[in-house]
């Protein structure tokens, strides 16, 4: 038989046995989805940790006081104080302060910058209601009237609960130089900037859209209060004097407009930065900084930074700073997303185990009730080989039908996981459709072959005998 009378065979034979068919493309889709399903999150999660540990991200390292001291030092009226050192009795605590950030950056020299960063959470209220769709047009600042200075372009940093919180980051210049951070209008304040305490401000590119909508915010005032509010005229100022080059990865058009999955620096546009010896409360170079953070010319230089890092603290620490790796951090975060994995795999073999079960009873039961059916196309003259390719081809058609429903239930699958994990971006992608294609090829043949063979077994004058 020609491949064409094959088909039209098992569409018609598919049709006239609908409920039949209709349970067997939904076991072979249910079984394809969790399948293709399962091959997105692992490729996703492939795709997001390739791209994570060729970010400087992944290779930061960050050095702070011995953890284990901090629970027995934690004081719930002032807050997390310096770990113990660990040594004679009586020795002072560890104190990271802006003179350790120097002997760092002169003490590693294998590392590309050393840097301190502390982070600020403060709502946002605009000032200026005439900046059209900005969030200026939700109104004027409350509190003390305008002094000399605070004019149109001034926003008081207050509680705003529509607006949420905008996150600080108290740094230096090396934070900028550490992620390769390009400006995309305006300047990075400088070390002079960080020597003097001068209060300027650069912020990301989602930050810029809020604070001046399509205008340029270079130059705009920002009064920075606590979140309960206080008095605008004793509330530090920062000027604008940058704003950062996009992170965010652009949107594809060919697709509806999508963006491609977040990268690892792409939260960037939504902060603000200043010099962290402008930062409110900040006392003079014997402040203490909660880390100073070290990055690696390149992911190759790593365990070489980080052995010059343990020598350098045993020889002028004693030992008494803890090092943190981003790397080691992703690959114990892999080893949980294996263990998730897994899990996810047992249930989902479960799951096709008995698919596959029940599609071959529905196969076996389909030949049983066409068997005289069978014996009258053998009697006809059609040959062994015409009745196995023809319930092979049906099998293998209910199994296209099923994988191309099992896919689109996939898309739907990993749109929910991607919701439920809030951050990991899971798609089908070329492994979920690979995975579920071939799955439901398995499914088809593996579970059609038998049912064929019987079939073609089938003894033309028993058939015919048969009630």
């Amino acid at each position: 038989m020609r491949i064409r009378d094959l088909l039209s065979v098992a569409v018609r034979n598919s049709r006239l046995r609908l409920v039949e068919s209709f349970l067997i493309v939904l076991g072979i889709a249910l079984g394809v989805a969790v399948v293709a399903a399962f091959g997105g999150l692992v490729g996703s999660v492939g795709a997001q940790a390739r791209v994570f540990a060729e970010s400087p991200v992944a290779w930061e390292i960050t050095v702070i006081p011995r953890e284990e001291d901090y629970s027995a030092l934690w004081d719930g009226n002032s807050g997390q104080v310096p770990a113990v050192a660990v040594g004679p009795a009586g020795a002072r605590p560890v104190r990271l302060t802006m003179r350790d950030l120097e002997r760092f950056r002169n003490g590693v020299t294998s590392a590309k910058c050393v840097y301190t960063c502390e982070n600020i959470g403060l709502p946002l209220r605009p000032a200026n209601p005439s900046s059209g769709d900005g969030p200026g047009a939700q109104g004027e600042t409350t509190g003390a009237p305008k002094s000399d200075g605070e004019d149109s372009k001034a926003v008081r940093i207050n509680q705003l609960e529509e607006q949420g919180f905008v996150e600080l980051v108290a740094t230096v210049p090396d934070y900028f130089r550490a992620y390769g951070l390009k400006p995309r209008e305006g300047s990075f304040f400088v070390d002079s900037d960080v020597a003097s305490g001068t209060r300027v401000m650069v912020v990301g590119d989602e930050l810029a859209r809020r604070l001046a909508g399509d205008t340029s915010p270079l130059g705009q005032e920002l009064i920075m209060g606590s979140p309960g509010g206080g008095s605008v005229q004793d509330a530090p100022r920062y000027t604008v004097i940058g704003v950062l080059e996009s992170l965010s990865p652009p949107s594809d058009g060919g697709r509806g407009g999508r963006s491609a999955p977040p990268g690892p620096l792409t939260h960037l546009d939504r902060l603000g930065f200043i010099p962290v010896t402008s930062a409110p409360g900040y006392s003079g170079e014997d402040e203490q900084l909660s880390e100073i953070r070290v990055m690696p010319a390149s992911a190759d230089a790593v365990a070489t930074t980080i052995d010059e890092l343990r020598r350098f603290i045993e020889r002028e620490y004693q030992g008494r700073l803890t090092i943190r790796s981003e790397i080691d951090n992703m690959r114990r975060a892999l080893r949980e997303m294996r263990g998730i994995a897994v899990g996810i795999l047992v249930i989902a073999s479960a799951g096709i185990v008995i698919a596959s079960i029940n599609i071959l009873n529905l196969m076996m039961a389909r030949v049983l009730r066409r068997t005289k059916a069978i014996g009258i196309s053998i009697a006809l003259g059609a040959s062994r080989g015409d009745v196995f390719a023809q319930l092979l081809t049906e099998s293998l058609v209910l199994g296209i039908v099923g994988g191309v429903i099992g896919i689109g239930l996939a898309y739907v699958a990993t749109g929910l996981i991607s919701r439920v994990t809030q951050g990991l971006a899971v798609t089908v992608g070329a492994w979920g459709i690979l995975a579920g294609t071939g799955a439901s090829l398995v499914a088809s043949v593996v579970f059609g072959l038998y049912p064929a063979h019987l079939a073609a077994r089938t003894v033309a004058a028993d058939a015919l005998r048969g009630d």
